[in-house]
């Protein structure tokens, strides 16, 4: 069972859910835009949310300021918790210039601001970023279905299976505890749903 709480963690990590968000958007609205946007977009978004993230932890744990690449200790995720805020936000304005999809930049600030309260809760709480990142996506993926995108439910109840599955591998794996992975969620979803209600 620890493989499988491993594998499950591992497999629906939290540094690519913001990319598997976009990826639904575009495919789903790429008749709203030209091809080449579509690769533009692409790009972006996998620098901004994925890339520079992993360059910039990569080098602050290559220079000593954090214990280990996983950061299992609070103290490791400060800086590279704020740095992955601040690209979000970043590349979330950037995607603003796309008004044929609005949800483009409203899910990755809602990304940017989840990232933010996880950095905030740090002095009480280690908030499980891997339940934050199932949370924003599978909200993502329940209020496009609400406007009556094609999506299917059996896909949206897969999805909510491995939401589940996600949050019992990091209470399996001791890596959180029940508030902390509940509070995941949270900082997933109310951030998304709060957007949307503003723009």
């Amino acid at each position: 069972m620890r493989f499988f709480a491993h594998l499950v963690s591992y497999l629906i990590h939290p540094s690519i859910m913001p990319f598997l968000g976009i990826l639904v958007l575009l495919q789903t609205y790429h008749y709203t835009f030209p091809e080449a946007l579509y690769y533009r977009i692409i790009i972006l978004v996998v620098s901004g949310t994925y890339l520079l993230p992993l360059l910039t932890t990569t080098t602050i744990y290559k220079l000593g300021y954090i214990s280990s690449m996983k950061m299992t200790k609070p103290e490791d995720r400060k800086t590279p918790f704020l740095l992955t805020a601040i690209f979000f936000y970043f590349t979330a304005q950037i995607l603003k210039s796309v008004e044929a999809i609005p949800l483009l930049y409203i899910y990755l600030m809602a990304a940017s601001v989840t990232v933010f309260i996880q950095l905030i809760a740090l002095s009480k709480y280690k908030i499980s970023a891997h339940t934050a990142g199932i949370g924003g996506l599978m909200t993502l993926l329940t209020l496009m279905h609400m406007q009556g995108e094609s999506f299917s439910i059996h896909w949206l109840g897969g999805g909510y299976l491995l939401m589940g599955l996600v949050g019992w591998s990091r209470l399996y794996l001791q890596a959180h505890t029940q508030t902390e992975v509940l509070l995941g969620y949270l900082s997933g979803i109310v951030p998304l749903i709060i957007f949307v209600f503003i723009f």
